[in-house]
């Protein structure tokens, strides 16, 4: 339990192996993992079973020689810290990194989720003290619907641009883009988020979009935006009436 940032890890249903060579261990770990963290601006929780191998090196000398890891998980929920409403369904989670010979640096080389609608596909480089708060990913994010894009908005990132979606905007969906996200530490006390907290770049089609109260939407819109952490920026590029 991490007071300082609200936040509550419990693994259980835990089953560990570990098997020696000439120059390194071999791991295999199996457990179901959750996290609690009713202040973060990203998630606020997740439940998910998950198998995980790893590889420790060992040196001629007996020294540490940095742990190569892979994480699977699948059949979990995910709370996202943006509109209220059910856990969205993790479908699949695939990890894969290091932890550095010195033990100061955790690399993801390779992270794909599943959850909801939407596929995700990142990278992430982080001191390990920092885990899991104080986390910058950079990656791809595809298919995302549109009910799905409002949960995953990350709380307090251009709030009134969220609000104007969530009012207006009902179908359709997100088919790519890019991100850069840097998660701050989750405090009891959140603090508005940082201008550059939030960088993500999309392609938008098939919105239905109501703009001027009770004359009909504009239907199948496509175009690009532009999301900060405190402005949102949309572009349409075609529509029918």
């Amino acid at each position: 339990e991490d007071v300082g940032s609200a936040s509550r890890w419990t693994v259980d249903g835990i089953r560990f192996e570990m098997t020696r060579e000439i120059d390194h261990f071999d791991g295999t770990f199996d457990a179901r993992v959750v996290l609690e963290s009713p202040k973060a601006v990203a998630i606020h929780g997740f439940e998910l079973p998950v198998s995980m191998t790893t590889r420790l090196q060992i040196g001629q000398d007996g020294a540490f020689g940095g742990v190569r890891f892979h994480v699977r998980g699948a059949a979990g929920k995910l709370v996202p810290a943006g509109n209220p409403g059910p856990a969205l369904p993790i479908r699949s989670l695939v990890v894969g990194g290091q932890l550095s010979k010195d033990a100061d640096r955790v690399e993801v080389d390779g992270l794909a989720l599943g959850v909801g609608s939407a596929k995700l596909e990142a990278t992430a480089s982080l001191p390990a003290s920092d885990f899991p708060h104080g986390v910058v990913l950079w990656g791809q994010l595809k298919s995302v619907s549109v009910a799905d894009l409002k949960r995953l908005w990350p709380r307090g990132a251009a709030v009134g641009a969220r609000e104007w979606i969530d009012a207006h905007i009902h179908d359709g969906g997100v088919p790519s883009g890019s991100f850069v996200i840097r998660l701050p530490p989750a405090e009891a006390t959140p603090k508005p988020l940082a201008a550059d907290a939030v960088d993500v770049k999309f392609e938008f089609a098939g919105l239905e979009v109501n703009y001027y109260g009770e004359l009909d939407p504009a239907r199948e819109e496509r175009g690009t935006g532009i999301l900060s952490a405190q402005t949102f920026e949309g572009r349409g590029t075609q529509a029918q009436g």
